[in-house]
C-alpha cells in the first residue's frame, strides 16, 4: 500500500478468507475472491485495504486455539497472530483496515522508512488532493480528504510534520 502511494499509484483492496478453488492456472473462483472483490469495489472507496469479517473471525479463532497450547510452535503462532491483529484498526466508517502507518509498522520499520517511503506517499496524497480540488470532483475530493486524514493522524511517530495549506 505504502509503496504504491510513494510510487504515485493509489490502490485500494479487500482481504478476506473463504472457500475457493483454482479452476485454471492462476484462476481462482469462490467466496474468498468474491468477498475480497466486494470489499474493494463497494467498501474501500479510497486507497486503503479493508479487512473482511471472515478474516477477522479466522484470526480470532486461531488466537483462541493457539493460546491454549504450550508448545514453542503454538507460542510463536500466537505471537504472529497477535502482531497481525495489532496491524488492523477500525476506520472512521467502522470498517477494519490494515494500519500500514501504525505503531506496529513504526516499531518494525528501518530508520529511514519515514523519509524514504512515508514522506513521498504523503506528498503524493497532498498533491492529488489539490488536483482533485482544482478539478472540482466531489467524489475524489472526499476520498483524498479521508486518505489525508489517515496519514496525518499517524505522521508524528515517523517524525514527519503535518503540512497546513
Amino acid at each position: 500500500m505504502l509503496t504504491a502511494l510513494a510510487s504515485k499509484h493509489p490502490l485500494r483492496g479487500g482481504i478476506d478468507v473463504g472457500l475457493a478453488t483454482e479452476i485454471g492456472p492462476g484462476e481462482i473462483y469462490g467466496t474468498a475472491l468474491e468477498r475480497a472483490y466486494l470489499l474493494e469495489c463497494r467498501v474501500a472507496k479510497y486507497p486503503r485495504l479493508v479487512i473482511g469479517d471472515e478474516l477477522w473471525k479466522y484470526l480470532n479463532a486461531a488466537l483462541t486455539h493457539f493460546e491454549s497450547q504450550t508448545t514453542p510452535v503454538a507460542k510463536a503462532i500466537t505471537a504472529i497472530v497477535r502482531k497481525t491483529m495489532q496491524m488492523i484498526v477500525t476506520d472512521a466508517d467502522g470498517r477494519r483496515v490494515l494500519d500500514y502507518l501504525g505503531l506496529v509498522m513504526v516499531e518494525n520499520a528501518g530508520p529511514d522508512h519515514g523519509q524514504l517511503m512515508i514522506q513521498p506517499a504523503y506528498d503524493f496524497v497532498l498533491t492529488e488532493q489539490k488536483l482533485m480540488l482544482s478539478k472540482g470532483d466531489p467524489e475524489l475530493i472526499g476520498r483524498y480528504v479521508l486518505l489525508r486524514r489517515y496519514f496525518e493522524s499517524r505522521l508524528g511517530p515517523w517524525g514527519i510534520q503535518v503540512k497546513t495549506d
